[in-house]
């Protein structure tokens, strides 16, 4: 329930928005730009530079700005920051996608060479040609930033302060020594209603009081009566990300990884917080029986269908191309076959290896880098990398969201509204926001159980002809006897997201599984262990509520698949236990999204190759 701010910079000089070059290009200092090329700053930079601002002139007038800083901008431990940055973008005539938007965009930026002289001889020196790209001067960028909702019971001093300050802020950028960078600040919007538009205001100081004003009357929310949520209700949501996100995943000393998939943990925690800065404080205990039951990625490209996006640990490709420069694709829960043939002549086939289960790729590293405050120079083994991703949509191109069904307190969001939720890490240095709607529940599986059993035992039926024909050597596999005699069924769980093992040690997790289940229904099922493919990690994950970190803990990841064969005349009587683990999941901290499995689901990889690219 912060307050946004909304701000422009106009550019009184050239400026840069980066530092650094491309190699293999002429340019040796380019405009860093967003993955649609749009010129930005970064909200980790305005942050900086406001910062930078701030401590100047508290030192010049009290001599207490480090501690200052620190109280709005954060620090190491559990001191996060209380101003959210956004990115500021290029603001440009056209919307992305439309025709022309290409050219203005080159048209708003140069390039300048320079050359270092040899004092002495008064001639260029070798190879110091240097050549930057920048911003053209009376080019306006446009961001905003959030304060949270600690500054309503902050002094109003240091708020006219930090919002005086960040005015005064007149360079940015890199080469500033060059002349680069200089720039005019200005309020125009307080959450985005036009109602508090400041752009005919004259004085842009006078703005300052208007903005003190709003947060005046926003410090009131606290005395409008306790709030009060109603019992939990099940919904559809549909999410899209509206900035990069940092999704922490396997941490290397200094360096952090990018997580291969989506939690319905992270979405669970960031409807709590939302619920905590909205005034639902005293209804915490309701806040946290929210449960998140799936998380599934769905793509659509050039306007076409959407399809859902999931990858399982049995899917295999060949090891290089083979046609048409695509890669032929099995699923080993269906195939028993090791290696592709392109003819049935050949002695030898390709090998096959595991595809990747990355749901989420890379699309970036942000480094930081800490700098000591006296030398002005960089910490000893202080350089962190961490990976992010960048999910927003391209107009016209890609368009990527995220959909399942979650059980919130009715009262907390309305139906059919869109929010902003933050999610993931460095949230307050433009990283993370998402928007995310809610819709009344229905159930969108259009096969039952039943029917997707029959449908998967159907290819593995079609696979082992197929391999007869192939395999003159070896008819069928150790295990395989009775499923290949049409006496066994298979039923493979397919893990829609991680699993957290209830157990202190792991040793065959396919039979560990079999006993949280009942009794009677655990010694129907037999694992196939050729036809399972199971990934184990370690879980790091962080209380919202205590400010702390948990305990790792032990998971089966997202894409794996455990495999069991049961008798003909046992499948009926399994059905309905079967749907209670669909609906319930496995394992711990179900109410978080971990342990959500589905029953024999749909393979995109065909048993000969023929599979989706």
């Amino acid at each position: 329930m912060g307050i946004k701010i909304g701000y422009v910079v106009e550019l009184l000089t050239p400026a840069i928005t980066a530092e650094t070059g491309t190699i293999g290009k002429e340019i040796d200092v380019e405009v860093k730009r967003d993955k649609n090329g749009t010129p930005y700053f970064s909200a980790k930079h305005i942050k900086g530079v406001f910062r930078a601002k701030v401590l100047e002139f508290k030192n010049a007038l009290s001599g207490d700005g480090k501690e200052f800083t620190e109280k709005y901008f954060g620090s190491g431990g559990n001191n996060p920051s209380k101003i959210r940055f956004s990115d500021l973008k290029l603001k440009i005539e056209k919307n992305i996608g439309d025709e022309g938007y290409q050219r203005r965009l080159e048209n708003k930026i140069g390039n300048r060479y320079g050359v270092k002289i040899n004092r002495k001889t008064r001639v260029a020196e070798e190879n110091s040609l240097f050549n930057y790209e920048f911003v053209k001067p009376k080019n306006i960028y446009a961001g905003s930033f959030e304060l949270s909702n600690d500054f309503f019971e902050k002094s109003e001093e240091d708020i006219k302060f930090l919002l005086s300050s960040f005015l005064h802020i007149d360079k940015i950028g890199g080469l500033k020594s060059r002349g680069l960078g200089k720039v005019l600040v200005q309020f125009v919007s307080i959450e985005n209603d036009k109602r508090n538009n400041f752009k005919e205001e004259n004085d842009r100081f006078k703005i300052v009081e208007k903005i003190l004003k709003e947060v005046k009357s926003k410090n009131n929310y606290k005395n409008q009566g306790i709030k009060k949520l109603n019992e939990l209700e099940k919904y559809n949501y549909t999410l899209n990300f509206v900035e990069p996100a940092v999704l922490q995943g396997k941490i290397n000393k200094n360096e952090v990884e990018l997580r291969k998939s989506l939690q319905g943990s992270s979405i669970r925690g960031a409807i709590i917080q939302y619920g905590l800065d909205n005034g639902f404080e005293s209804e915490i205990e309701k806040l946290l029986k929210i449960k998140i039951s799936e998380v599934r990625k769905f793509v659509r490209k050039d306007k076409n269908e959407i399809k859902e996006e999931f990858k399982l640990a049995s899917g295999f490709k060949t090891k290089y191309p083979i046609e048409a420069d695509k890669y032929k694709k099995i699923d080993k829960a269906v195939s028993v076959m090791k290696e592709y043939k392109v003819n049935e002549e050949d002695e030898n086939g390709i090998k096959l290896e595991r595809d990747s289960l990355a749901l989420l790729n890379a699309t970036g590293t942000e480094l930081i880098i800490k700098i000591d405050e006296k030398t002005r120079t960089t910490e000893e083994s202080l350089l962190f990398s961490t990976e992010y991703t960048d999910l927003t949509n391209v107009a016209n191109k890609e368009e990527v969201f995220f959909k399942g069904n979650v059980e919130i307190p009715k009262g907390l969001f309305e139906i059919g509204k869109k929010y902003e939720l933050k999610i993931g890490k460095y949230k307050t240095k433009g990283f993370g926001k998402v928007e995310i709607e809610f819709k009344k529940f229905t159930d969108e599986n259009d096969k039952n159980i039943g029917e997707r059993i029959k449908e998967l035992n159907d290819e593995i039926k079609k696979d082992f002809k197929e391999f007869d024909k192939r395999n003159d050597k070896e008819k069928v596999y150790f295990g395989d006897e009775l499923l290949k005699e049409e006496k066994q069924k298979l039923i493979t769980f397919d893990f829609l997201s991680d699993m957290i093992l209830p157990f202190n040690e792991v040793s065959n997790v396919g039979k560990q599984i079999l006993e949280l289940f009942d009794e009677n229904f655990g010694e129907k099922l037999t694992l196939n262990n050729r036809r399972t493919f199971v990934n184990v990690e370690k879980l790091r994950g962080y209380n919202i509520i205590n400010n702390s970190r948990k305990m790792d803990e032990i998971v089966i990841t997202q894409g794996s698949v455990i495999s069991y064969c049961v008798d003909n005349e046992n499948l009926e009587g399994i059905l309905g236990y079967l749907e209670k683990i669909e609906e319930n999941g496995i394992g711990l901290r179900r109410n978080e999204g971990f342990g959500r499995v589905r029953i024999c689901s749909g393979r995109e990889f065909k048993m000969n190759g023929e599979g989706n690219e």
